[in-house]
């Protein structure tokens, strides 16, 4: 019974083939086979079956019989089984088995391509269990250093080498860019300031601005100041918020303007509008960073099978 259940398996893909296909050629034409090979097959499987006809054959195409349509639902059954279990045995064997917890900055979680990738690759790696967990950027860098996410897809300087940053007292870490993001003017829509052409920072005056917080996120704090001090622009800083979403439901609100990354454009409200001021050019560069151990340890591994599939974006 072993080997009719052995014999009967291998001859499965060729029954499914044909039933898709609807006809002996088209099937031998996906297999890359003859279609002497794939009627052998079939005549194979249903002795094996018991002698029964799993299709009436005309001259246009394979018509399946009850039997076959009994067989049908079983096959894509076993087939898709089988196929789960090559992937699993495939991840176990690549090292893409277990838990793993991913930092992100909340702004990457709204990206639909960085939410394809993600979910792409949940789904290329069933047998790993990854945890999100959001956090903003500055969180991140402690939260790696304190063991308590594996990997982090947070914002930094373009300019710093984020896993020279973090590594020190015996850790190690990695990184790989992703993307960089530019920063634009979020303004109210009804602001005159959204259809001011060629806008210039001097131009905002003594607009109240919404600035990223000094305590949440000191190194883009910095890093917009240090554009205006270029410019010999001094910003009149109305309030800090921790994250570009508050940014964005101040400005919302007219009650205030703010820089916030180009990523959220598609998730802002109708209420705002973003410009560039000619003068301005500040960018933040998303990376994945991972500790890097021994070639066989799990954050390693997933890093590098994530990065196979973020690379187009």
């Amino acid at each position: 019974m072993a080997r009719d259940a052995t014999i009967i398996l291998r001859h499965l893909p060729y029954f499914l083939a044909v039933v898709e296909e609807g006809s002996l050629q088209a099937a031998a034409a996906r297999l890359n086979t003859t279609q002497s090979a794939i009627s052998r097959r079939i005549r194979l499987l249903e002795f094996e079956i018991g002698d029964v006809p799993l299709f009436e054959r005309s001259a246009r195409g394979m018509r399946l019989l009850p039997a076959g349509e009994a067989l049908l639902t079983e096959t894509r059954t076993v087939l898709a089984a089988i196929g789960r279990a090559k992937a699993q045995i495939d991840a176990i064997a690549s090292g893409v088995a277990g838990r793993i917890t991913v930092g992100f900055a909340e702004i990457l979680g709204r990206r639909t391509d960085m939410l394809d990738a993600l979910r792409d690759f949940a789904g290329q790696h069933p047998t790993l269990d990854i945890q999100m967990k959001p956090l903003i950027s500055e969180e991140q860098r402690g939260e790696l250093t304190a063991g308590t996410i594996d990997l982090g897809l947070l914002y930094h300087p373009i300019g710093e080498d984020i896993a020279a940053t973090l590594s020190g007292n015996g850790q190690s870490f990695a990184s790989a860019a992703i993307l960089d993001d530019p920063f634009l003017l979020a303004v109210a829509a009804s602001h005159p300031i959204a259809t001011m052409p060629d806008l210039r920072l001097a131009d905002l005056g003594d607009e109240p601005i919404v600035w990223a917080s000094h305590k949440k996120n000191p190194r883009l704090y910095d890093l917009l100041q240090e554009a205006c001090d270029r410019r010999g622009f001094a910003p009149r800083i109305a309030m800090e918020t921790p994250t570009s979403d508050i940014t964005m439901k101040i400005v919302a609100a007219s009650m205030g303007i703010g820089f916030v990354p180009a990523s959220l454009i598609g998730h802002a409200p109708p209420e705002v509008a973003f410009v560039r001021p000619v003068d301005f050019d500040v960018a933040m560069r998303a990376s994945l960073v991972w500790r890097t151990t021994p070639d066989g340890d799990l954050p390693y591994r997933v890093a590098q099978h994530f990065l196979d599939r973020v690379s187009h974006i």
